[in-house]
């Protein structure tokens, strides 16, 4: 089975399920969830939401592109909801439509009582009963974005665990064009830097300059990609290029 979710209604959990899903996000330590007889599936979500925010695990649910083919790897979702959904080794796959936008996202829909992995051409939002989980987007010219958000502990840990990275592949640009603007709020951030793996030189990742959102300056000056440089462009930092580039990926980082 490609993948499993947790809990809903109809469906019955014992103490394995419960021990299970505090494991995957505290590892160890004191739970906020007072032990119970018995449990409702609502009881159970409730569990979730006191410990972690919606998003993936680390590197989870990363999202790659195959004829057509939207292939979803190995992690576990948090819904904002507080079910849960994990994919195993073998992945899952969603079929995406040529030459269209395509966002790729997992959903918790509580009226249907269902789980799933889809695509969509616009931007799923979360309501009062749909739920999903960005995964990544696909341009109509074959650009994978990620949007993927790691979910954040709400217990206390030993330092800050907001990490965010973003992969764009395959990306031809022409001349002081943006490569990247974040679609997100970026205030619990203090930095931002890449890695570009330009398409003649597959091998080997170059650094760009350190940005300190915080206060707008660039860090370590002695690291310079001559091609990228970084401009606020309506009032958002943005990834830019000087000169005609085709670049295999560019991994992009929020710290």
């Amino acid at each position: 089975m490609a993948y499993k979710y947790s809990f809903l209604d109809g469906e019955t959990y014992g103490a394995e399920d419960i021990n299970g899903i505090v494991q995957k996000i505290t590892g160890s330590g004191v739970s906020p969830f007072l032990t119970k007889d018995t449990y409702a599936p609502e009881d159970l979500n409730s569990l979730t939401k006191e410990l972690v925010e919606a998003g993936t695990s680390m590197n989870g649910l990363k999202v790659t592109v195959e004829d057509n083919i939207a292939r979803i790897g190995k992690g576990i979702g948090f819904f904002s909801s507080g079910a849960t959904v994990e994919v195993d080794d073998d992945g899952t796959e969603v079929e995406i439509i040529a030459g269209k936008t395509n966002y790729i996202y997992a959903e918790h829909n509580e009226e249907t009582n269902i789980i799933s992995f889809m695509s969509s051409p616009s931007r799923p939002a979360d309501t009062n009963h749909v739920h999903p989980i960005l995964l990544g987007k696909i341009s109509s010219t074959g650009v994978l974005t990620d949007l993927r958000a790691h979910a954040k502990s709400k217990v206390v840990t030993f330092g800050r665990n907001n990490i965010k990275k973003i992969t764009l592949s395959n990306i031809t640009v022409k001349n002081e064009n943006t490569i990247y603007t974040p679609d997100f709020d970026y205030s619990d951030f203090n930095f931002m830097f890449a890695l570009v793996q330009h398409s003649a030189y597959e091998n080997y990742k170059f650094p760009v300059r350190i940005y300190d959102l915080n206060s707008d300056k660039i860090l370590n000056a002695d690291t310079d990609n001559a091609h990228i440089y970084y401009e606020i462009r309506d009032n958002k930092i943005a990834l830019c290029a000087l000169g005609s580039q085709t670049y295999k990926n560019i991994d992009i980082y929020f710290v």
